[in-house]
Parts: C-alpha cells; structure tokens; sequence
C-alpha cells in the first residue's frame, strides 16, 4: 500500500493553485479583448474593422473565419443586415468564426451584435449625448472574448461566433419606416422604427445558425433600454428555453456576471402585430419592451434550437470606475459565455 505523502498534497494543492491562476489570466484577457474593442471610438471600429481585428487577433489560433459581404449577403438572404446597413458608406458584412477541436460535441452559436455605430437611423436618437452608441457592438465583444477564452484555453468545443456588423446611419439611402422586410424562413416584417435595428440583423444570424447545424444559440446584444429599467445595471435579462437559462444563470453565478430570466409572454405577441406583414419590428403597446424585444427574435428559431436570448444593454459600461471596472466598456458576456461553453461539454464528456 502506498501513502500519500505532504509532499504529494503540497504538489496536488500547488497544481490546483497553478489552473486556477492559468484560468483566471484567460478570463481577464477574453475580457479586457471585449473591453478594448467596445472602448474604440466609432472613426477607429467601422464594420470591416470590427472584422479585421478579430480575424487578426485569431490568425495563429485553431479559429477557423469566413466573411460575408456584397452579393454573398445577399444569396444568403440577410436582408436584416444588409438594410440597416445599406445607408453607411461602410458596408455591413456577416463574420463567421468557427472553433471545433471536437466533432463529437454538439454545434452551439454564439451570437453578437454588431452595430458599430447607432444613430438610430432615420427614427434618429434623441438623446443629448449618444456617444457610448459607439458599444452598440457590446454584444459582438462580448462573443469574441468568450472565443478568445475558449481558444487560449485550448477548451473541447464544437462552436461557431457569427458577428452581424454594421452602422445604422440615416441618409438617402436609408431604411425607412414603413418598409416591409421578407426574412428566408417566410417571415415577413414590417419597420416600425430604425433604431430598433439590433433584432433586424439578430434574426438573420439565428437563421444562419440554425442553417450551419447549430443545436443550440445564445445571442446577446444591446437591445433595449427596458430591461435596464427593470433590472436595473447589476443584472442582464434572460429569455429562453428553462434549461438552457439555468445553465446560463448558473454560469454567470460561477463568473460574477448576473443575468435574470424573465418570461416569454405569449400574450405580448399581438403587440407586434402589423397589418402588413406577419410581424412589426417594434411594439405598439408602451410596457415590456425588452420582452417583446425576445418574442420578436423567437420568430426566427425552430422548435428544434434550443435558444437563449441576453440582453446587456444596462451593463455595456460604466460611467466611472467601480470595484474592478474602469471608466468605460465592462467587457460584460465574455465570461459568462466561455462559462457556459465549458459547463456545457464537461457534461457531454
């Protein structure tokens, strides 16, 4: 019989220390990526540049991109991204990154939004000062930081980041209010107003993942300043499958980013109703936007996805510095997503 000495338990204890701090540096670097990246004045992080960046900083990694743009758009039906894209001098393009070191592993997507600037467009901001519009592309940081955690890890996963990007800008080329929008999955949509854009590209991208193989997607975007006024600056909103929720909130618990699930009211579907075409963008009742926000996007998921839907939008940032967040972009989702990916194929193994 052989014993364990205090030797071998200072050894196992000094290796368990050595992971930990291993894995602490990699969630600090995925979200410093995020915040830098949301930090970028909008003259320095166009759509391209978004995308240039990123495909840069994975060049020497395991991630696999292509990207979307021109007439690739088009035979792939974005129309969501390709109108609120089509009025910037910048076009909008679709990045797809794809990270697989096992097969085996059910695909799961994981989705940004990628508004690089948001004006509102022709249904133009009224805010005094919309600068921090700059993060509206919070969500796609959020996607390449959980990456970036997941590749420097050298994490078994089979996933796949789609970054819809553009700037919703309002001149003579812009989407109007009032046009109608015919999405590849038959849904038609009505434009109510343009600067509730996020959901026009989201719904494209879901459908894009559902078309790679994807079981399961989370998208996370800043989509509405509602769920802020309900659960104020500490706590993301959640919808979704239960399940896939549970696991989300459970790894946002493990990495200190709080999301809160809220209910998809079917009932709050008839606030979408549109007399023109099978949905409107926009709901015509003032109460649960942030919900309608969701049950717009479920739309553009099959039954057979299982699919959870964050909105950020109260957490981008914070106007002066707080604990272990400087003034600035908090990097939020990074974490939390790379969490849940590890969580998710540590129960498939």
């Amino acid at each position: 019989m052989q014993f364990l000495t205090d030797a071998d338990f200072e050894e196992e204890a000094s290796d368990t220390l050595n992971e930990a701090v291993r894995w602490g540096r990699l969630y600090a670097e995925g979200a410093i990526l995020a915040r830098n990246l949301a930090n970028e004045p909008p003259n320095m992080l166009r759509p391209k540049t978004l995308i240039e960046k990123t495909m840069v900083h994975f060049a020497c990694t395991k991630v696999e991109a292509v990207v979307y743009e021109g007439e690739r758009l088009e035979q792939l039906g974005m129309v969501g991204l390709i109108a609120v894209g089509k009025s910037s001098k910048y076009p909008p393009a679709l990045l797809e990154l794809r990270y697989c070191t096992d097969e085996t592993l059910p695909l799961t997507a994981l989705i940004g939004k990628g508004i690089t600037f948001d004006t509102g467009g022709i249904s133009l901001k009224k805010d005094f000062d919309i600068s921090d519009m700059r993060m509206d592309m919070a969500g796609a940081a959020a996607v390449i930081g959980a990456l970036d955690i997941l590749a420097a890890g050298d994490v078994q996963a089979n996933v796949v980041v789609l970054i819809a990007a553009a700037e919703n800008m309002p001149d003579g080329e812009a989407l109007l209010p009032g046009e109608l929008l015919q999405y590849p999955n038959g849904v038609s949509v009505q434009v109510g107003n343009t600067d509730s854009e996020g959901r026009l590209v989201l719904a494209d991208t879901l459908i894009h993942a559902q078309r790679l193989g994807a079981v399961e997607a989370v998208d996370i975007a800043t989509l509405t300043y509602f769920c802020g006024a309900a659960l104020g600056s500490k706590y993301a909103g959640i919808w979704g499958h239960d399940a896939m929720v549970a696991e989300i909130v459970q790894a946002g618990k493990q990495v200190s980013e709080k999301v809160w699930q809220l209910p998809l009211v079917d009932e709050y579907e008839a606030y979408l109703h549109s007399d023109y075409a099978d949905i409107c963008n926009i709901s015509g009742v003032g109460e649960a936007g942030a919900t309608t926000a969701a049950l717009f996007l479920r739309k553009f998921v099959q039954p057979s996805l299982r699919w959870a839907h964050i909105d950020m939008a109260s957490l981008k940032d914070v106007s002066s510095a707080q604990g272990w967040h400087s003034a600035g972009a908090t990097g939020y989702g990074a974490r939390l997503l790379a969490q849940f990916v590890r969580n998710r194929n540590s129960r498939d193994e």
